[in-house]
């Protein structure tokens, strides 16, 4: 089988082969780093390295729904992708269909391909490029590789179930006792003051995570005293850059 390589561009990361172009391999879109950086791969990553002589890092896992996480030197850090992003995980393959998997963790925008193709077969394949994305560039932070048995992908399902309710007798109404009004107004009692507080906990709580607003490191930003750059966190154009 002939393949399309374009692995030798240093920018190049993979196509993107969307539903109609599985099994065709008319029309391709073609993925590139951001900002200049370069595609770097590991054993079992990749990322798009800005252009360095020290070492580049990269995050190793999700935290929840926004945040990546870092291990610098067995200190673990945590940062979170900033709106309207999420962090996921992407998947490049050497060659398609599943050829050498390689997975980078980053802040991924809504529509943005969760996996892309470095070589496809050649039948007639016309590549598509089109005008920058519109998603910013830079801002990852730091950390050293790891395997992918560390790297998290979060899906969130959604299941109901119902079962059938035992039926109930009907019964006699019970007598309504004289001091029921009495325990009414003891519940309310307590239910109240309850209730108060929750409310004023929710609001002291709305007011912490306001006044401290999640951080999110500069794209060049590397720890104190340490040397090398940091992976974008969000890798990825569609036009080559210049």
């Amino acid at each position: 089988m002939t393949f399309l390589q374009s692995s030798t561009d240093p920018y190049f990361i993979g196509y993107y082969l969307g539903e109609n172009e599985q099994e065709s391999f008319t029309a391709l879109e073609t993925f590139y780093c951001t900002s200049g950086a370069t595609y770097q791969s590991a054993p079992s990553q990749y990322a798009c390295c800005p252009p360095n002589t020290g070492t580049c890092y990269v995050p190793t896992a999700c935290v929840g729904f926004s945040g990546l996480l870092y291990n610098f030197n067995g200190n673990p850090s945590s940062f979170i992708c900033p709106t309207p992003y999420a962090c996921a995980t992407r998947t490049v393959f050497e060659a398609y269909p599943t050829i050498s998997p390689l997975i980078d963790v980053l802040c991924m925008a809504e529509g943005d391909p969760p996996t892309l193709f470095r070589n496809v077969p050649r039948q007639n394949t016309a590549t598509t490029t089109s005008s920058p994305s519109s998603i910013s560039s830079p801002t990852s932070i730091l950390a050293s590789t790891s395997t992918s048995s560390n790297l998290v992908s979060h899906r969130f399902s959604s299941s109901s179930s119902s079962s059938s309710l035992p039926s109930m007798s009907s019964a006699p109404a019970p007598e309504v006792q004289p001091h029921s009004a009495s325990k009414a107004w003891i519940a309310g009692a307590v239910v109240g003051p309850i209730a108060a507080i929750a409310i004023v906990c929710l609001a002291l709580w709305i007011w912490h995570r306001k006044k401290k607003p999640p951080r999110v490191l500069n794209p060049e930003a590397t720890p104190a005293g340490k040397t090398g750059v940091v992976a974008y966190y969000n890798d990825s154009q569609h036009s080559r850059p210049s």
